[in-house]
């Protein structure tokens, strides 16, 4: 199904536990909430002879001795995992889809982070048969979707993370010729969202995650023949906001109702978009209780210009509330994210000029004279780039624009409620030529900034930390002794711990982008040298994504580092683990039930 011309969903980006879950038409599969999160085995004689060479006190300043294992059971030589793969927000279970047992069929798995057991938790179907994978916001069933029931059609099940495949138990209702389509939305208080396709077209469903399927709540009104639901929110406060679109007449309206139903106790919060108006980003503020969006409207002499919008999560319509003022005719709101504290909404727009992008914010509560330009005066031709990130306490907003000089971008931090003149950069001194900033992200504790950029040497991507209000020069975190040399570069992944105090990073080590090296440092007092997290891989292996764990005691990643081509997690732990299971062997793995 093909969304109406320029209408998307926000992007939520990564969120901590118990925020705003998106889901987006029938194919796209939901966002998760981020996702970024392991056996002993000897160091790699490169890192003893690195530590034989650090002076001994220098050497108490390491990191407890990480233990690394491969965490997903390698079975026969051509067994594998999908990309589809999830962390419990305790950190305790970790489960995933894959061809394990190389059988030629996958299964839902899930493992005990400091367990032996495999938990098989699903029947045996065909590969890429299941499509989603999630978690309960409890962490206490496995909520997948695919066809296995080979049906030709998509099934919702849910299973304890400790169980069988007897275990498990269908979710959807049946309907005769279709199935569960997009992806499926846990919420709080134990229920789940779907979208199913029915002999009229697509509604939406709550039950319990637990089942049984004959406790689904069907919640959308009933549409019309023209009416599509196009995507839609579930909130922490288990409501759940519904975009619905009329491909007749291209009316928009939004719907919001408990996730426990039943559909009558649901409001309209948008009854019918302007004429000439459609609705093409929503997001959501729990904290707030409000639901913000963007409608895009024709002008007078044929362009299209943009206006924001937020309401109760509740309702009524008659309670919305003008956020963004008028703007330029062509003008566009390109992409917006509400604060953690949900009191703000932060959007980049070419609000004054048409195709200068800006950043601006705004309260959440209105009213639309409240908004302010975050960004000061760009230069001709300069731009704000769309990776902006709001801190953890709501305090402050970075960005990147080519503020001073165009096509020379670097980082920048301002008050989220401004004004422009409070911005600062946060580069400083010397500087290679032709340097950029591609990417910052707020330390957990919203005190820093740790961004990428080439700034000692051009196209060598180091990582640099510096106060969240610009007072004190970058320093430099990475491509320390370790990892030197202008061939190798910090890739474009990291994650930070929880605790704050440490970075795990991909390094480009032979080209760009090829990602073969995970690496660990801590932002303040350093290590001695980056320390590396993975073994050397094959050729054609690299690290594809990882996830640090909630207790900042390790670190899960998916790699094909051992066989190319050939996907398996691996772990990287300071813990002890009691399953005797090493490298290369698969002894201590029982048969899967």
């Amino acid at each position: 199904m093909a969304f109406p011309p320029g209408m998307r969903m926000s992007e939520i980006g990564c969120r901590p536990p118990g925020s705003i879950r998106v889901f987006m038409g029938m194919s796209v599969l939901g966002l998760r909430w981020l996702r970024s999160d392991f056996s002993k085995a000897p160091l790699p004689l490169a890192a003893l002879l690195a530590l034989a060479a650090v002076p001994a006190a220098a050497q108490l300043s390491l990191p407890p001795d990480y233990v690394w294992r491969q965490f997903s059971p390698p079975g026969e030589p051509g067994s594998s995992v999908s990309f589809l793969w999830e962390v419990d927000r305790r950190g305790e279970w970790v489960v995933f889809v894959g061809d394990v047992e190389n059988t030629g069929a996958e299964a839902v798995y899930s493992r005990r982070r400091s367990g032996s057991e495999l938990h098989r938790l699903s029947p045996y179907g065909p590969l890429g048969a299941v499509q989603s994978l999630e978690l309960s916001i409890d962490g206490r069933f496995v909520i997948y979707r695919g066809d296995l029931e080979t049906s030709g059609l998509d099934e919702l099940w849910s299973a304890p993370i400790a169980g069988t495949p007897a275990s498990a138990v269908k979710l959807n209702l049946p309907v005769t010729g279709a199935g569960v389509s997009g992806s499926t939305i846990p919420a709080a208080g134990g229920r789940i969202g779907y979208l199913a396709e029915t002999a009229s077209g697509v509604g939406f469903w709550g039950v319990p995650v637990a089942g049984p399927a004959a406790a689904s709540v069907r919640l959308d009104f009933d549409l019309t023949v023209e009416e599509q639901i196009y995507g839609g929110l579930v909130v922490s406060d288990s409501r759940v906001v519904l975009l619905i679109y009329n491909t007749t007449t291209g009316a928009v309206r939004l719907w919001s109702a408990p996730l426990a139903g039943p559909a009558a106790a649901g409001v309209s919060l948008l009854d019918a978009a302007p004429p000439g108006c459609i609705a093409f980003l929503v997001a959501a503020s729990a904290q707030a209780e409000r639901i913000a969006y963007a409608l895009t409207c024709d002008t007078p002499v044929g362009d299209r210009t943009n206006q924001l919008w937020s309401v109760p999560m509740a309702g009524p319509a008659s309670e919305s509330v003008s956020l963004g003022g008028s703007f330029v005719e062509g003008g566009a709101i390109q992409s917006f994210s509400t604060s953690p504290d949900g009191q703000y909404m932060v959007l980049r727009a070419d609000k004054l000029v048409d195709e200068r992008f800006e950043l601006w914010s705004v309260p959440i509560a209105g009213p639309a004279g409240a908004m302010v330009r975050l960004n000061p005066a760009l230069v001709a031709g300069g731009d704000v780039e769309s990776s902006f990130d709001i801190s953890p306490d709501s305090t402050r907003v970075a960005y990147i624009a080519d503020q001073t000089t165009n096509e020379t971008f670097r980082a920048w931090s301002v008050p989220i409620a401004g004004p422009s003149t409070l911005a600062v950069q946060l580069v400083s001194g010397i500087v290679a030529a032709g340097s950029d900033v591609t990417g910052l992200e707020f330390t957990p504790d919203s005190a820093s900034i740790v961004f990428r950029a080439d700034i000692s040497q051009n196209d060598r991507f180091d990582l640099y930390s510096v106060p969240a209000d610009g007072s004190a020069t970058q320093d430099r975190i990475t491509n320390d002794s370790s990892i030197p040399g202008p061939d190798r570069s910090t890739g474009t992944l990291w994650r930070f711990h929880p605790d704050g105090r440490r970075v795990v990073f991909t390094v480009d080590e032979d080209a760009p982008s090829d990602q073969r090296g995970l690496y660990e440092q801590r932002l303040s007092p350093r290590y001695v040298q980056d320390k590396r997290l993975n073994g050397d891989p094959v050729a054609g292996g690299r690290i594809s994504t990882f996830e640090v764990f909630p207790d900042s005691a390790g670190t899960l990643y998916y790699s094909d580092e051992l066989v190319d081509g050939r996907f398996h997690l691996f772990t990287v732990d300071s813990r002890i683990f009691g399953d005797g299971f090493e490298e290369g062997t698969t002894a201590a793995w029982p048969d899967a039930p």
